[in-house]
């Protein structure tokens, strides 16, 4: 939301957020682990290029992302070589439907809630839902005008 996250879509073009993997991951979009690093990737890199690197919330997806690489490769030494690697699903829309869908849910239980955070899909949820289900695994804006705050 813009008020949440004031002139974002003027530094992220490709927004992605942990939701939208848990749905995606959910509905089969990931069959692969090669195709879910990237995601996780794109959520950290773009909070460190909306974020000015003075804050927290850059800090935090900077080491979000050394942690959660660390993990995906661990995840990746676990599971048989058949499960990491492999073609995308077709482009058929269903990400850009899934992101939709995930936005409206998100928005509707933020005006339900009176503004009262609901929990969130963590990085730790996403990839520790890769160890107990391989079966189902088949930007940059110049640091002066970066915001000040915005968490993953």
């Amino acid at each position: 939301r813009e008020e949440d996250a004031p002139n974002y879509s003027d530094y992220v073009k490709k927004p992605m957020d942990f939701l939208t993997m848990r749905e995606k991951l959910n509905r089969g979009r990931y069959p692969y682990l090669n195709l879910f690093q990237p995601d996780f990737e794109l959520i950290c890199n773009n909070a460190m290029t909306y974020n000015d690197p003075s804050t927290v919330y850059y800090k935090e997806a900077k080491r979000l992302l050394g942690k959660g690489v660390k993990m995906i490769r661990d995840a990746r030494n676990k599971i048989a070589p058949e499960h990491w690697e492999g073609p995308p699903p077709p482009d058929d829309g269903t990400d850009e439907i899934i992101a939709r869908e995930v936005a409206a849910t998100v928005a509707a239980a933020h005006a339900s809630s009176n503004g009262v955070s609901t929990r969130a899909v963590t990085a730790y949820d996403l990839i520790n839902a890769l160890y107990q289900t391989p079966t189902n695994i088949k930007c940059a804006a110049p640091a002066s005008s970066r915001h000040q705050g915005l968490s993953l």
